[in-house]
């Protein structure tokens, strides 16, 4: 007797899953239906984020043989990410009062999970004055994250 009412019970359990599996089937395929029937939507484009930075000078060094002066400028992000270059430049060309074609970013550095860098950055006198290899390694550096 005992072997009777296991049987039973395993003979409703299929039933049950059959019963259970038709209507999600059902509603996966009403799901689809009204995927296909609605218009699609155009990816939404970013808007420029405004960015916004603390510079302050921590050093400053005449180079007469270079004809430049080396800026050390730390530089306070916020909870944003490193500055490019290019937003560097402009930043640093409104502080310093100068053109930014004579201004040269050599390096920024950065610690993890800080919110500050620090920027290695060279002004020149005249653009005539930048010798072409720092022109070229400035030039490699921008164009390779504009193409990525």
């Amino acid at each position: 007797m005992t072997d009777e009412k296991p049987k039973e019970e395993k003979e409703e359990t299929p039933k049950e899953e059959k019963a259970e599996k038709q209507p999600k089937e059902e509603k996966i395929e009403e799901q689809a239906k009204t995927e296909e029937a609605k218009p699609k939507e155009e990816p939404k484009k970013e808007k420029p984020v405004k960015r916004e930075y603390k510079l302050n000078t921590s050093s400053e060094k005449k180079n007469p043989l270079m004809k430049r002066i080396e800026y050390m400028i730390n530089v306070v992000h916020g909870a944003q990410a490193t500055p490019t270059r290019t937003d560097l430049t402009k930043e640093i060309a409104k502080v310093l009062k100068v053109n930014e074609d004579v201004i040269l970013i050599e390096k920024i550095f950065s610690e993890c999970g800080k919110a500050e860098s620090v920027a290695k950055v060279f002004v020149y006198k005249d653009k005539k004055e930048i010798p072409k290899y720092k022109l070229d390694k400035i030039e490699k550096r921008t164009n390779k994250k504009k193409k990525e």
